[in-house]
């Protein structure tokens, strides 16, 4: 995507990450050039010691400038060699790929308590076909993938060749592997439930200290420990609940404290991506998932619900028996009034996590893609509930109410080009 000054975004990674949202998480989706960066996932940044705000794109992400993030320089431009990058094949090649592969995987008992859990009968499981990422064995996944389907995976996002032997491999995270599908119901692409190890576990409710926060955590060894932060880590240190698992990066100090130098989730639901991994990589972007009811016929597309990521969009499709598509996340909304535009959608329910009450950038984005639909001429519906329950399947899941408002022209969405 080219911007001003004729110069193309160029994407972060793991050698040039965010420096918004930092290098832990910021190592996939967000973008920069030499005067700017557009951060996907944080609508402020703490520079210097003030709080430094980005301007929301519309688009989504937030767009900083170089002379906001003072001291932050671009890397230079080492993106890979035009011969190592391919353009992602189109969709027809994809599913063709990626059903076969879905064939060769299977899902492990933990992923399928998972998806029970979270309401999704036996039944939806076989049919929406998720799998589970394996951690070794890749190359000969591979090779058998090859020899079923014919010719090369070039262009389909998740392969790419080794650099020395040529041998096609398999990117992505071990975790559940999460199809999503386009209009026509062929998978363009995979979201990756990544399994996370054990973090540092908070035992105690954090508490303000005079130095910064403190709060009593069992390490991933098993060992209880007393976490001590200072500065913005202590900040959100304080914002732990018991029971929450802290990843970052943590130092041992004696006496069985541990200074928390950083908190830094890693990136749960990462796309299965090659772009950059080797020859013939490519980038699996960030498509809209169009979630409809198992075992039936024909969906009524006159009205479409909207979520966050395509578990909750299963979910919520077979709930209310209806069209849903899912973003793949609060500010990456990119083709969204285009998509609902071709599947004949009138009337529009939203149904963002209920952290937009607390989270002012969930609750901006939220605001954005509102005059965003009515702009374009749909009906709109907010949906809300019970706030303990952050996403609408937690929700659906525990019964509970959902609520629907009908949302109305407001002037509080700034939406700069």
């Amino acid at each position: 995507m080219a911007v001003g000054h004729d110069e193309r975004i160029r994407r972060v990674s793991k050698s040039s990450p965010c420096p918004v949202c930092g290098p832990e998480r910021g190592i996939d989706w967000c973008g920069f050039t030499s005067y700017m960066v557009r951060c996907m996932r944080e609508p402020s940044v703490l520079v210097n010691g003030r709080v430094v705000y980005g301007k929301p794109h519309r688009d989504g992400g937030w767009v900083y400038s170089a002379k906001d993030l003072s001291g932050w320089i671009a890397p230079a431009n080492t993106e890979p060699d035009a011969a190592t990058v391919v353009k992602v094949a189109p969709v027809e090649v994809r599913d063709r790929w990626y059903r076969p592969l879905l064939d060769l995987l299977p899902l492990n008992p933990t992923h399928q308590a998972n998806l029970l859990g979270r309401g999704i009968s036996p039944e939806m499981i076989a049919q929406r076909q998720y799998r589970s990422m394996p951690l070794n064995g890749r190359i000969e996944l591979c090779h058998k993938l090859i020899n079923r389907v014919g010719g090369e995976p070039v262009g389909v996002p998740g392969f790419y060749q080794h650099p020395k032997t040529g041998s096609w491999l398999l990117a992505g995270a071990v975790g559940m592997l999460v199809p999503v599908l386009d209009r026509e119901g062929r998978i363009q692409g995979f979201q990756v439930r990544r399994d996370l190890p054990p973090g540092h576990e908070i035992r105690e409710t954090p508490v303000a200290a005079k130095d910064g926060a403190r709060a009593t955590a069992v390490t991933p060894d098993g060992e209880v420990v007393d976490l001590v932060a200072t500065g913005p880590t202590a900040e959100r240190l304080l914002r732990a609940h018991v029971g929450d698992q802290l990843y970052g990066e943590f130092l041992p100090l004696p006496g069985g404290i541990v200074k928390v130098q950083r908190i830094e989730k890693p990136a749960r639901y990462p796309w299965l991506s090659s772009a950059g991994k080797g020859p013939n990589g490519s980038s699996s972007g960030t498509p809209l998932h169009i979630a409809r009811p198992v075992g039936l016929h024909k969906v009524d597309s006159r009205t479409a619900w909207i979520t966050e990521g395509p578990l909750k969009a299963d979910r919520l499709c077979e709930w209310k028996r209806c069209l849903v598509i899912a973003t793949p996340g609060v500010n990456a909304r990119a083709g969204l009034v285009e998509e609902l535009k071709a599947l004949g959608v009138q009337n529009v329910v939203v149904a963002y996590d209920m952290d937009r009450e607390d989270n002012p950038g969930v609750r901006l984005a939220l605001e954005q893609l509102i005059q965003e639909l009515l702009a374009a001429g749909f009906w709109v519906h907010v949906a809300s509930w019970d706030i303990r329950f952050k996403g609408i399947d937690d929700a659906i899941q525990g019964k509970r109410t959902i609520r629907l408002r009908v949302a109305s022209v407001t002037t509080t969405a700034v939406l700069p080009a």
